[in-house]
């Protein structure tokens, strides 16, 4: 049976940044001012307990420092959306590494960290991310799954 803490540090790994990309779109439907601030509250209780072990959107720290990026930009908070995006790009170490074992599926793999990255140019800037790294992630993910389908 899972103690209190730790019930409540799984349940914000799996549902919070969930929450958080929800009030920003019921801010973007809206206008609402309170929920884009409802989905900050819930960015900074992610942001702080991010550990850089998973990097992928759905299930991973890459997610949570996409939206994050976002709100703080949303909120004319660009040092905070920079910093983000600075931290979601330290992942790309990590994501194209050949000792890494990551799968290249989208819940636990390099295409979710690949959607995080194009995530940022559609929300804020088509040039946020370069188009290098991106296509750096595509090409590692695409030769590491044919690799992968090969071995099989």
């Amino acid at each position: 049976m899972y103690s209190e803490g730790k019930i409540n540090e799984s349940l914000s790994h799996v549902f919070f940044p969930g929450i958080a990309l929800l009030y920003l779109q019921l801010y973007r439907v809206t206008k609402n001012q309170s929920h884009l601030q409802r989905s900050l509250d819930y960015v900074k209780r992610i942001l702080r307990n991010l550990n850089g072990r998973r990097v992928t959107f759905l299930c991973g720290d890459a997610g949570p420092l996409a939206v994050g990026a976002v709100v703080y930009h949303m909120l004319k908070n660009e040092s905070e959306s920079k910093e983000c995006v600075a931290r979601l790009l330290q992942l790309q170490r990590t994501v194209i590494s050949m000792d890494a074992e990551l799968p290249d599926e989208l819940l636990y793999g390099r295409a979710g960290y690949l959607y995080a990255l194009l995530y940022l140019n559609t929300e804020i800037a088509s040039d946020t991310v370069s188009q290098s790294i991106i296509k750096e992630v595509g090409l590692f993910s695409l030769s590491s799954a044919t690799a992968y389908g090969k071995g099989r």
